[in-house]
């Protein structure tokens, strides 16, 4: 997302979820991937 401008960030977030739900230790696991980079998307992808 920060280092890949031919990927688009919504898309590697997506992914993350995805695997978050798959892989995630609770029911709710991709909630918190959802919100860290959510942040981290708003925060240093919204700001260039």
């Amino acid at each position: 997302m920060l280092y890949l401008d031919d990927v688009p960030p919504k898309a590697s977030i997506n992914e993350a979820i995805e695997i978050a739900k798959m892989y995630g230790s609770t029911k709710r696991s991709f909630q918190f991937v959802n919100g860290v980079l959510n942040n981290v998307y708003r925060r240093y992808v919204m700001k260039e």
